[in-house]
């Protein structure tokens, strides 16, 4: 199996030279965890992390809510926010992990920022419905 990795460490080496990208990062790390060298792992997770897109964020932060795991999902869409402040998906993604792990006043106020973003008049209608139904109206 090692052979196998040793190969895949290989190259995802290459694509790594060409780009850094969360999933290639990522993707090494795991090799080098499979190898037995967690410590070289470590820093690569860090800068996976540093480089994700909004769009590496929201699938992380999804798969995380889809297996209602809300609680963790909410560092990963706030890194999210932070990263991306004028998203209003972004703000929406957050909106609903605080929502859902049971913060009511952080998802008012975040689902009010996605509402103040939001780009088009369909996208308004639906988070102004979840804000009446949040405010109990």
């Amino acid at each position: 199996m090692s052979g196998l990795l040793g190969m895949a460490l290989g190259w995802v080496e290459r694509a790594i030279e060409q780009e850094k990208t969360f999933t290639n990062l990522g993707l090494k790390a795991r090799i080098l965890e499979g190898l037995g060298r967690k410590d070289e792992a470590a820093p690569l997770l860090k800068e996976a992390w540093l480089v994700a897109t909004e769009d590496d964020l929201g699938k992380v932060g999804g798969q995380l809510m889809s297996n209602k795991q809300y609680a963790e999902a909410v560092p990963v869409f706030e890194l999210s926010v932070r990263g991306n402040p004028g998203s209003w998906k972004a703000h929406d993604q957050l909106a609903e992990a605080y929502l859902k792990s049971g913060d009511a006043a952080k998802a008012l106020a975040t689902y009010a920022k996605a509402l103040e973003l939001a780009p088009d008049e369909a996208t308004k209608k639906r988070l102004e419905e979840t804000l009446r139904t949040l405010r109990g109206g």
